[in-house]
């Protein structure tokens, strides 16, 4: 009996440990987010899943600012051209630290069509020279980036979905078109 006690006393142990540590992440994680939004450019709320941004909008998800400056689309070059009734989507990324310290910062962006098909980034030739990838950015820094997908021409209802936190499923969402 003493053995089975000892072990149903550190099972409760650990599930509140675990269950403590998950609220103290929680309250240190809402504490960091910051809360005002404006239209013209400027940080906007942190958003939920229901929230789209625009183009041009920055969002600020603790000390890191995320931007998507602008689209553009491409047929292709010689090297590079996507299949008929495909069009590549060229997406134009800005990064800035605004913290005293060096911060890490992600790749994890997606696009999404109005019928729910999510697709990643590719490989191409067209803007091999600005691709965004993931990396650490120095104190009151920023970085700007490409990243490419393929979309149907013309289509309409994309978003880029950018997942800031891969443990909570956080998605932040800009509307392309």
């Amino acid at each position: 009996m003493n053995k089975n006690k000892r072990i149903i006393i550190s099972s409760i142990v650990a599930i509140a440990v675990v269950a403590g540590g998950f609220t103290i992440d929680n309250i240190i994680r809402s504490n960091k987010i910051k809360n005002s939004r404006n239209t013209h450019g400027a940080s906007v709320l942190l958003p939920t899943a229901k929230d789209f941004y625009k183009v041009g909008d920055t969002v600020k998800i603790n000390d890191i600012s995320l931007k998507i400056d602008k689209i553009d689309t491409s047929n292709g070059n010689k090297v590079n051209r996507p299949d008929a009734g495909l069009e590549y989507l060229i997406v134009t990324i800005t990064v800035k630290n605004g913290s005293n310290s060096n911060k890490n910062y992600g790749d994890d962006f997606q696009i999404q069509d109005e019928k729910g098909k999510i697709s990643d980034p590719i490989v191409t030739m067209i803007a091999a020279n600005h691709i965004f990838k993931s990396g650490n950015l120095a104190s009151k820094k920023e970085v700007t980036g490409t990243l490419t997908f393929l979309a149907v021409k013309g289509a309409k209802g994309l978003s880029l979905n950018y997942n800031w936190d891969t443990l909570r499923h956080k998605i932040v969402r800009f509307k392309l078109n």
